[in-house]
């Protein structure tokens, strides 16, 4: 497996619209002779140089040779974000962008902030919070969710690990992947970020329960108005993808480990539920308040704004594996040609079984308070400014003087000491 996290320090602060990801080779093709290191680490210092205007794929590679261009380009400086595909011997690379950096501070401090305190008030199983680890790689393949030993992996933005504290009252994870992920779409077609969903889903033998996905367009530098060009229309968008409920409990809502003990009191039970009494669903959190279209993850009908996607399960051709968007619509954060949504109130939902699971003491027991609203007032506010910022940077030039000026002298604020008082002496 490649050992590198995937972090950004990349001085790139470009965004475009989704680039065309480039078709994939057939693992036969994949086995054809490698580029040398040297060729390889050319190609992704050329793709900086050019300022890193699209992915950059690199394809037909052997992983220890990408490693040692990791290394290299660490050793500069640099920390780039990849996603590794194994069968395909194909890295992706990309340049996220300061807009990419700021939603992902945004979601693990506010965000996350939200989510620990409501977990705080509703969690029924130990002490339950959150914690962030960056772009951190995501194992995918038959035992993600089991160990780290995958050769194949995705990098999200940000990402939430579920901790929990032990019987000798130490903070542990309850597993090594994340429960939630967070991608920011600049430089990549939403199909590709669609497919990305379904690898975080389900590649991961579901240990992921959820991908927050904030969706950008039409931020160039090179249509500033400044270079006399009218700037195209921002638009931003954000959503909860979680994967589709089967109808079965034990697939839909796994368990985990009790983490109770006795120094958190009595064990907190919620809502028990009967044969007749339904499954955990919660209407605040999954009711059906609109269409659903569905459309394929790719192809020629992928339909960028259905509700839900499906694709082929890839263990059996025969199934369907479907990802649905908890929204009726994807969630407006910013719209150039609409600037009046931008004044409406907006929070994102999610549900606290996007981090939590069943304890497996009480595996019929749920907890009823389950909706978690995220207000987006300040990430919204925020992406308009510094969206702002890049098509009209601020002026560094220092104006010319049209006067002489004139300084205080050293003297005039140096630190006055009070008079001496005089020695008053006595008469005898």
């Amino acid at each position: 497996m490649l050992v590198h996290n995937h972090q950004t320090q990349l001085p790139v602060g470009r965004l475009i619209q989704g680039a065309t990801v480039s078709p994939r080779k057939t693992p036969l093709q994949a086995k054809e002779e490698h580029p040398p290191t040297d060729d390889l680490l050319n190609s992704v210092l050329s793709w900086l140089n050019q300022g890193a205007p699209d992915w950059l794929h690199l394809r037909n590679i052997k992983s220890e040779e990408f490693e040692r261009v990791l290394s290299k380009l660490h050793s500069l400086g640099i920390k780039p974000r990849f996603d590794w595909d194994a069968e395909m011997a194909t890295a992706t690379m990309r340049s996220p962008t300061k807009l990419h950096e700021y939603t992902s501070g945004w979601f693990c401090h506010q965000a996350m902030d939200v989510i620990n305190e409501k977990l705080a008030q509703v969690g029924i199983c130990g002490r339950p919070s959150l914690t962030h680890n960056g772009a951190a790689g995501v194992g995918v393949g038959p035992s993600a969710g089991a160990s780290w030993e995958f050769e194949s992996s995705v990098s999200p933005d940000q990402s939430l690990y579920l901790r929990q504290i032990d019987t000798n009252g130490r903070v542990v994870k309850v597993q090594e992947a994340p429960r939630i992920v967070l991608e920011t779409s600049a430089s990549q077609s939403r199909e590709h970020i669609m497919e990305k969903v379904f690898k975080y889903l389900y590649d991961t033998d579901g240990a992921v329960h959820a991908a927050v996905i904030c969706d950008l367009t039409n931020m160039h530098p090179l249509t500033v108005p400044r270079c006399g060009h009218k700037a195209k229309p921002f638009k931003a968008e954000i959503a909860t993808w979680v994967p589709g409920k089967t109808g079965n409990d034990e697939l839909d809502y796994p368990l985990d480990k009790c983490y109770h003990h006795e120094a958190l009191g009595d064990h907190k039970v919620g809502r028990a539920l009967t044969d007749d009494s339904g499954s955990g669903s919660d209407s605040s959190s999954e009711s059906d308040d609109g269409p659903c279209t569905t459309s394929p993850v790719s192809g020629p009908n992928f339909d960028r704004n259905a509700r839900e996607y499906y694709r082929i399960n890839p263990k059996n051709p025969k199934e369907k594996q479907y990802i649905y968007r908890r929204s009726p619509e994807w969630i407006v954060l910013c719209d150039d040609l609409d600037p009046a949504i931008q004044e409406s109130p907006i929070e994102l939902t999610l549900d606290v079984y996007d981090i939590l699971r069943p304890c497996s003491n009480f595996p019929n027991n749920y907890i009823e308070d389950r909706q978690i609203s995220i207000p987006l007032g300040i990430l919204r506010q925020e992406l308009m400014i510094r969206v702002q910022d890049i098509r009209d940077p601020p002026e560094t030039e220092v104006p010319a003087l049209t006067s002489t000026r004139k300084h205080p002298s050293p003297k005039s604020h140096a630190r006055q000491e009070p008079p001496k008082k005089k020695r008053r002496v006595r008469k005898h």
